[in-house]
């Protein structure tokens, strides 16, 4: 919970970067004050003298019975070996008897039933929805308890070369981190003198970054066959080992992330985040163009992470063509991103428009 008493303290750090709490905090100031068995449960607060008041419970577990309607191979916990952390809520793993690693996600902390519905409804989104796309990653696994019967997560396979995005940031080491990017009209916008600009050219020939655009709009447009997609951004689409694209993270949810939201129907707040249990009004399927379009510009232009903090459509930064043909990025590839990004919902392209557009050119 948020202190408002004293605002620069390590649980309000903790909670503003969705970061764990310092280890040596832990280590030295809450370690020696718990019972670890059995499992506790901890309640921090800083105080006016800036000692920390700790409050132990105990919580318990709450898994869920596996409906009927998931029909996937079951695997005990028990017969899995964590290789490493990936991601919060997701790890790396080996399934007993098998060589393959996988992708393990699961609850980060004690569940409660929340959290736990949560999870095993992204689960069913997943199998039942019945998607058929080799650009949609899909669960091969279902996570039990040493019974057999209760939900504790789910395996996809482990791709190596990691997200679009990563993989796009080692093609530019030596750039920034977040290009910046300003509304249309703002002076900031015409300012070349940002230390975080688009460096040199593209390092990969135009028809990679072409088919990686049509197989991330392929996804898109299966979806939007039957619903809407979730969470479109850059580090949401993963590469497999045979350089194709896979999206993923694309159940219903409803919280976004921010910088790829459109200006329309949302009432942002002084930090640009939606209000807790706020639900978007707007069109989802516009929602996701928006989004799209400037993922169709991060993968051209080979951007790999940016910083939009601000409501209306923003002016994008094109990287140069490169010294010989194949890597120049056309200009009819270009206005069709700015369509996407076009302020008024309706006026937005549908994805099987944009598939269209995409696979009629060369």
């Amino acid at each position: 919970m948020w202190n408002k008493e004293i605002e620069a303290c390590e649980e309000n750090e903790s909670l503003l970067h969705q970061e764990p709490l310092c280890l040596f905090v832990f280590r030295d100031q809450i370690l020696p004050r718990i019972k670890l068995l059995p499992v506790t449960g901890v309640r921090i607060k800083t105080l006016q003298d800036l000692t920390l008041s700790i409050e132990t419970y105990e919580r318990h577990f709450t898994f869920l019975t596996i409906p009927s309607t998931i029909r996937l191979p079951k695997v005990p916990i028990s017969q899995l070996r964590r290789v490493k952390e990936l991601a919060v809520y997701v790890d790396i793993v080996t399934i007993d008897g098998l060589n393959d690693y996988y992708a393990f996600k699961h609850l980060f902390s004690v569940p409660d039933a929340i959290d736990n519905n949560e999870l095993l409804k992204e689960l069913e989104f997943y199998v039942n929805s019945g998607f058929e796309s080799k650009f949609l990653m899909l669960p091969t696994f279902v996570i039990t308890d040493s019974t057999g019967t209760l939900f504790r997560g789910f395996l996809t396979p482990f791709l190596p070369a990691g997200t679009l995005s990563m993989v796009i940031r080692d093609l530019h080491p030596d750039e920034c981190n977040q290009l910046p990017l300003f509304p249309i009209g703002s002076p900031s916008s015409a300012d070349q003198s940002s230390p975080c600009v688009l460096n040199g050219a593209p390092k990969l020939a135009w028809h990679i970054r072409h088919t990686w655009a049509i197989e991330v709009v392929t996804a898109i447009a299966t979806l939007h066959g039957t619903a809407h997609c979730g969470d479109i951004k850059l580090c949401n689409i993963l590469l497999d080992r045979s350089g194709h694209c896979q999206l993923i993270d694309y159940a219903p949810i409803t919280g976004y992330t921010s910088k790829y939201l459109p200006p329309e129907g949302v009432e942002y707040d002084d930090n640009f985040s939606l209000p807790e249990g706020f639900v978007p009004k707007f069109a989802q399927k516009a929602r996701d163009i928006f989004a799209l379009g400037l993922v169709l510009w991060q993968i051209a232009s080979e951007v790999s992470n940016f910083s939009r903090d601000f409501v209306e459509p923003p002016v994008l930064v094109w990287r140069g063509s490169g010294e010989g043909p194949g890597t120049e990025i056309p200009t009819w590839f270009r206005d069709v991103v700015m369509r996407c990004l076009t302020k008024g919902a309706e006026q937005r392209p549908s994805a099987a428009d944009l598939l269209v557009l995409l696979t009629g050119e060369t």
